[in-house]
């Protein structure tokens, strides 16, 4: 897994300072909050409202990346404090800033920046397709050799295909992107990715999409600005440091609120910074869609179209620990009830226990290893699951040998402890393993009933929406009806023109006007309509007659 972190700046009233302070607080918190998710490499870029562009990577955790002085380091060509401060010195704003720590799947593990993140397809002397991947491709060989022999491989990493397909899909980078171009990318990617890329020549578009790897969205207001981070509580506790600065060491910074939205899986949603922030106080979730385009890239079960799949490898899984990566074969192990699973391994002798984690070594020899796919436990879930990551899911007890392996000690070790002390250790990691456990399966329905809540919003406003639009239509038919009986007693000639001064003698408010005027006008340019119009008509000249004739009587 990797980590991503970035920012989509919109017009705000906060001076420019103030905003460039904060946000500086918040994104490089919010990345060093992120390097539990990779440590192998640091990268970000920015790109400003002018076009103009920055991007620097290196192979090194953000922890020594951030922090790092001039002083330090009098090779790179730019450091991250010195990109801090083009944000004041910029003649513009940014309107993008994004982030990637690397947690290294493919190709060479940061030692080579060509394989490290973001990368820079190059457009002209000026312009660069610039993007960051988090996930793992399948088929990137098979993109590059469908895609045309226009743009050379730059590292081995499978995230380079993804830009490049892009950038034959947008005309060399010539064209913005939209929904169809990311639907049709979609069917032709295997694997799982969570992509942020921006276009200089299109620095108003921040373009946004997922499958199988987390994506979160915050609004930020009077800052105007969305974060978009692997995890929620990443920018939480980032938020969290910038509510102490405030309050103990800087009063000039805003009070910030905020409000959170999940990219659903299989989504894209596409940014654009010249569209006005809302005008609420506080935002809501809904508000996104007013800043945005979102929709979906793929349909959920739907499969790589035939001719784009990768080779078929065997079982993907993370042995040393939760976090490094390395292939194996097997079947898949026992799932625990969270996003992912926990290595388990059978044994065919019980003084085999000390081995209950395989090695990278064992995988090459060892039929007996079974393993699953990756798993992700941050912060407690972690620490309660450290201890018991060395236990299978089955433990033999019958020799102190097994024992010894289970509690990693010797069995000189165990000769020596006292039984209370060895059933109290061994108690300490079945209630390490379960309590982990019970965490994940907590948080699990914790974060299903919070969906749930959200899809029923959702589906209420949806309603909502539906229920104003027809309430809206029966209002303007209604008075459309009134106008037409005007014209027909008036004996004036029904038509459009003659429609539109009478709408305009109307004491209503401009915008009504307008949706009256534009339903009566696509009703006269309809031949339905227009059959309507003639019916209710005649209706209300048998009306006037029916009235003469009483009168008569």
């Amino acid at each position: 897994m990797c980590g991503i972190v970035g920012v989509v700046q919109y017009e705000s009233k906060v001076d420019r300072a103030t905003r460039n302070k904060a946000l500086r607080i918040l994104f490089s918190d919010s990345m060093l909050k992120t390097e539990h998710r990779g440590k192998d490499a640091t990268g970000m870029y920015q790109v400003h409202k002018d076009g103009d562009w920055l991007m620097t990577k290196k192979g090194q955790k953000v922890t020594e990346w951030v922090p790092l002085s001039r002083t330090e380091d009098l090779r790179d060509p730019i450091i991250y404090s010195e990109i801090m401060g083009t944000w004041d010195e910029h003649p513009v704003d940014t309107t993008a800033v994004v982030g990637h720590c690397r947690a290294a799947t493919v190709g060479s593990r940061g030692k080579d920046n060509k394989d490290n993140h973001p990368f820079a397809v190059q457009l002209d002397e000026h312009h660069a397709l610039l993007g960051i991947h988090n996930g793992t491709l399948s088929n990137h060989e098979v993109i590059f050799k469908k895609l045309p022999e226009v743009l050379e491989r730059q590292g081995s990493v499978d995230s380079e295909s993804i830009f490049h397909f892009m950038y034959h899909m947008t005309d060399g980078g010539s064209k913005p992107v939209t929904a169809d171009m990311l639907k049709y990318v979609g069917q032709r990617l295997e694997g799982s990715y969570a992509v942020i890329m921006v276009n200089s020549r299109f620095p108003e578009q921040v373009v946004t999409f997922r499958k199988e790897r987390p994506m979160e969205y915050f609004m930020v207001a009077p800052l105007n600005m969305v974060f978009i981070v692997s995890e929620k509580k990443i920018f939480e506790a980032a938020l969290e440091k910038y509510n102490f600065i405030r309050m103990m060491l800087d009063s000039s910074l805003p009070e910030l609120r905020t409000c959170d939205r999940i990219l659903p899986e299989r989504d894209y949603r596409i940014f654009d910074t010249t569209k006005a922030w809302p005008n609420f106080a506080s935002p809501a979730w809904k508000d996104l869609d007013d800043i945005s385009e979102a929709g979906k890239m793929t349909e959920y079960n739907s499969k790589v179209l035939e001719g784009w799949e990768g080779p078929v490898k065997s079982t993907t899984y993370y042995s040393s620990g939760f976090g490094s990566q390395s292939r194996g074969t097997g079947v898949a192990g026992y799932n625990y009830p969270n996003k992912g699973s926990v290595v388990k391994t059978t044994k065919k002798e019980a003084g085999d226990a000390a081995r209950a984690i395989p090695t990278r070594a064992q995988e090459k020899k060892d039929d007996d290893v079974v393993t699953t796919v990756e798993m992700e436990i941050p912060g407690q879930e972690a620490k309660a699951m450290e201890r018991a990551k060395a236990l299978g899911v089955s433990i033999d007890y019958q020799d102190a040998s097994s024992l010894a392996g289970v509690l990693g000690m010797t069995v000189a070790e165990i000769n020596r402890k006292p039984v209370v002390e060895i059933a109290n250790l061994i108690a300490g990691l079945h209630f390490s393993m379960g309590y982990g456990a019970a965490r994940l399966e907590a948080k699990k329905d914790v974060e299903e009933i919070r969906r749930k809540a959200k899809s029923q919003t959702e589906r209420l406003e949806r309603q909502n929406e539906k229920q104003r639009r027809a309430e809206r239509k029966i209002w303007e038919l209604r008075h459309i009806h009134y106008l037409l009986s005007a014209l027909r007693l008036g004996d004036y000639k029904v038509n459009m023109s003659n429609f539109d001064i009478v709408v305009d003698m109307f004491n209503i408010d401009a915008e009504r006007k307008r949706q009256l005027k534009e339903t009566a006008r696509s009703l006269f340019d309809d031949r339905a309509g227009r059959k309507l119009i003639r019916d209710t008509i005649r209706t209300l000249k048998r009306g006037e007659n029916r009235r003469e004739s009483d009168t008569h009587q």
